[in-house]
């Protein structure tokens, strides 16, 4: 997973998933990205955990924002 953001103030986080081929050295992007709006977001983190929930996490302002996915 690589997650990005978008450049100026109405940035918004992506998070891009990669599969690798090991035979060819390459990575390929899976499917589409999750997007969250932006506005101002300063960083972002990702993470998953132990049951294959993708976490991710980014400030906007003094705020922290967490959100996960479902299924």
């Amino acid at each position: 997973y690589v997650a990005s953001r978008t450049g100026g103030s109405a940035g918004a986080v992506r998070v891009y998933q990669y599969s690798y081929d090991a035979g060819k050295r390459t990575y390929t992007r899976v499917g589409t990205p999750f997007a969250f709006s932006g506005g101002g977001t300063e960083s972002v983190t990702i993470d998953k955990d132990s049951k294959g929930a993708l976490w991710v996490t980014f400030t906007r302002g003094s705020a922290v924002l967490v959100s996960h996915t479902t299924d």
